[in-house]
């Protein structure tokens, strides 16, 4: 769990005394949980610390599902942008849209097709946008 604490502290910029501030502890509570000596979290600064940092709890906890929280600014900005996508399709699109992300999900967890970091095809579509 502590691996996982200090990546989410980290990807969302945040410095040990930032979130030992937010989550109302100290910074060497803070550090003592990122290293992992202390497992036994309270309730209310199990939910200020995943408020925080915008992720799931389960995810912090066990490692298992979605690492951002459900209410998460970039969950939120991701799910309007496929909107935005369907939207945009013909029925016959829409149709043969979910099986063919299935089908494709379903073939890259088995190792069959590259991710996408690896398809170099994307950096040609006019509507991908590289990220630094």
């Amino acid at each position: 769990m502590g691996e996982r604490l200090e990546h989410a502290r980290k990807a969302r910029g945040l410095t040990p005394p930032q979130l030992a501030k937010t989550v109302g502890v100290s910074r060497a509570v803070v550090g003592q949980w990122e290293r992992g000596r202390s497992k036994n979290i309270k309730n209310k600064h199990m939910i200020r610390l995943c408020d925080a940092l915008q992720i799931n709890e389960r995810w912090l906890v066990t490692g298992e599902g979605p690492r951002d929280a459900p209410h998460s600014p970039e969950m939120a900005r991701e799910f309007a942008r496929w909107l935005a996508i369907y939207e945009g399709l013909n029925p016959e699109q829409r149709k043969i849209l979910v099986p063919l992300l299935e089908a494709t999900i379903e073939a890259q967890n088995r190792g069959l097709l590259p991710s996408l970091e690896e398809v170099s095809i994307l950096k040609y579509l006019p509507s991908h946008t590289p990220k630094s």
